[in-house]
């Protein structure tokens, strides 16, 4: 822990209207190292980038941290002593003293508070800089970067990028000292509904019982499974080597070797099983087996604290649509519900597991170049029970004796077909033994249904084609034309829509899904058409503007449709299954859906999360 003591400086950044709010925030600061900042462009489109660059700038002489507050927050009464305590513990960190109830850094502190921490490490996500501090020599850096790599995206997504490119990183306060006020959005943000802290309250006067000390001193929450409900639908963030994983609730305990059984929800006599309510049931459960070293919340030293994170749970997760009479209504049982689920979960994480099934197909997935793509669709597959091995093109021939099943994917829209590859796999697939080849790619997958239509020995691997649809969701390619308008809707700038270009789109479980179902299945249709979902110019313009932010659209005239149509983006395949055969009318799926999608989990959450990939799951680095 540092000898000197920090020095504190710091600005309140609002919009002029709002001055008098602003000001009254800036006067609870100790001697006044608070200032106000105001938009420089007060009648310019709705945003916080503008003024956050100069309240980033305005660092005092001799500061060595900054601390700067948005003119809509209510502060607890501790809440600038619990600023220098943060200065001392993480003299070299950004620190988060809010964290929206809807969020994974909300998650991640709402799970702090029940392992009795008082600080969380942050999560891959935009930073939350509704109250944000941050070392002096940082806090000057930042507006060069918002002007040279800003390009209208939002502030707090270009926070997160500059302290991930800075390599600083994120700690979050638990409980949070700082509440959203009502006061209505200035920068648009009013469409995600009510904006609630995770958990506030007043921070404790000494650190907690049960989070492991770290070297400053301080109780740190680090997680490797942190359980969220976000827009309605229950996710886990899983910590890989050097990133974070996001996956569906369900896969998650499927992972931990649960039988549905062990997690299905256990309500009261009477009390029916909503959707709302096996939603916050499965958060809750998974978040309890995660947690399953820590105390009860009876036994932690702050238990109201643990109940106050547990109770944002269900509105954070349904809060753009939930309204201020249901969530009171209905709040007090959901958080019965949670606190429930957290338990069951616990006590089940402690009692002997049998041992996990082995896994069923030995397969080996093949790719000209291995991708994050790939690699992604490989542990969908190994969720389904394959055991995968991800080889490079040819120089994995030789191997393809180690599998008894063979994948080719291609999902790059700018690989060509390659006829020579086929032929050379095929006629290794035949030499080894393999009893079954996919060749899996692009809905332009001319050559390897033409390998199905050529003459072939009775000794030849089974072959199927399965020609993919737009692939979305997280690591899809990211120049095609819906990575394009995420991009574009990201930054606030308008879509050219042409009429009567129709999309069909394929998010990525839905592809190890139909690779699934054809090992499985073994259809008898040899090329097969694989899409989730089929939209009209509109209808996926909204739904882009759905998951990202509401723009203008301009449409373009019907003439300049044939000069712009762009094969890689338009396909033809089947709207309402995951896998149908290659003719020009639809006609019946697959007799058994895959279970990688019984959660039902909509094309939208793949979209959402494939903006989010864009913005800052890893996919801006590319």
């Amino acid at each position: 822990m540092p000898t000197t003591m920090p020095r504190l400086g710091g600005a309140v950044m609002a919009h002029p209207r709002r001055r008098r709010e602003a000001e009254a925030i800036a006067a609870l600061a100790p001697g006044g190292f608070l200032r106000v900042v105001l938009d420089p462009d007060p009648t310019g489109p709705p945003t916080a980038v503008r003024t956050a660059a100069l309240a980033w700038s305005a660092v005092a002489p001799g500061a060595t941290h900054h601390l700067v507050l948005e003119d809509d927050v209510r502060l607890d009464p501790g809440f600038f002593a619990h600023v220098r305590r943060a200065a001392r513990a993480f003299p070299d960190a950004a620190v988060a003293f809010y964290t929206n109830w809807n969020s994974r850094n909300g998650a991640a502190v709402r799970m702090a508070a029940l392992a009795g921490a008082d600080w969380a490490e942050g999560l891959d996500e935009y930073t939350p800089c509704l109250a944000l501090m941050l070392p002096a020599p940082v806090a000057r850096g930042y507006r060069a970067y918002a002007d040279t790599t800003g390009a209208g995206w939002p502030y707090d997504v270009l926070m997160h990028r500059y302290l991930a490119s800075a390599g600083v990183p994120l700690y979050l306060s638990v409980p949070n000292p700082v509440e959203h006020s009502d006061i209505p959005s200035v920068a648009g943000n009013a469409a995600h509904g009510p904006r609630r802290s995770a958990c506030f309250a007043a921070p404790a006067a000494t650190v907690g019982v049960s989070a492991a000390v770290s070297a400053n001193g301080e109780r740190v929450a680090r997680f490797d499974v942190v359980p969220f409900y976000k827009h309605g639908v229950p996710h886990c963030a899983v910590r890989r080597e050097n990133s974070w994983e996001y996956v569906e609730t369900e896969r998650q305990l499927r992972r931990w070797g649960l039988a549905e059984s062990a997690y299905r929800p256990r309500l009261p006599a009477g009390e029916p099983l909503t959707a709302d309510a096996r939603d916050v049931w499965l958060t809750g459960f998974a978040m309890g087996y995660a947690l399953h070293d820590a105390p009860s919340v009876t036994g932690l030293s702050r238990p109201h604290l643990a109940l106050r994170a547990l109770e944002s749970l269900w509105p954070g997760g349904r809060c753009d649509e939930l309204t201020a009479e249901r969530i009171t209504e209905d709040g007090p049982r959901m958080l019965r519900l949670a606190s429930a689920a957290v338990d069951a979960g616990r006590s089940c994480a402690r009692r002997p597991r049998r041992p996990a099934p082995p896994r069923r197909t030995p397969l080996t997935l093949l790719a000209a170049t291995p991708t994050p793509f790939t690699v992604a669709v490989a542990g969908y597959l190994e969720d389904l029970g394959h055991r995968v091995e991800v080889r490079p093109g040819r120089t994995a021939l030789p191997h393809v004796a180690d599998a008894t099943h063979v994948v080719h994917l291609t999902v790059d829209p700018g690989t060509p077909d390659d006829p020579a590859l086929f032929v050379e796999l095929l006629a290794a697939a035949e030499k080894s033994g393999v009893r079954h080849v996919v060749l899996a790619g692009t809905a332009e997958l001319r050559a390897g249904a033409s390998a199905v239509r050529g003459a072939r020995s009775s000794t030849a691997p089974d072959l199927h084609v399965l020609r993919i649809a737009q692939p979305v969701g997280p690591h899809a390619p990211a120049d095609s034309l819906v990575a394009r308008w995420i991009r574009r809707a990201w930054r606030s700038q308008p879509l050219t829509l042409r009429p009567g270009r129709v999309h069909r789109l394929t998010d990525i479980r839905d592809i190890a899904a139909a690779i699934d179902e054809v090992l499985r299945l073994r259809p008898r249709p040899p090329v097969l058409d694989i899409a989730s979902a089929t939209y009209g110019e509109s209808e996926l313009a909204d739904l882009v503007c759905a998951v990202t932010r509401q723009v203008p659209r301009t449409v373009r005239s019907v003439r300049d449709v044939r000069e712009v149509r762009d094969a890689r983006d338009v396909r033809t395949v089947r709207a309402d299954a995951a896998t149908t055969p290659a003719t020009s009318a639809p006609t019946t799926p697959l007799a058994q859906r895959a279970p990688s999608r019984k959660e039902s989990i909509s094309v939208e959450d793949g979209m959402r999360a494939f903006a989010q990939y864009l913005a800052y799951d890893g996919g801006w680095r590319a």
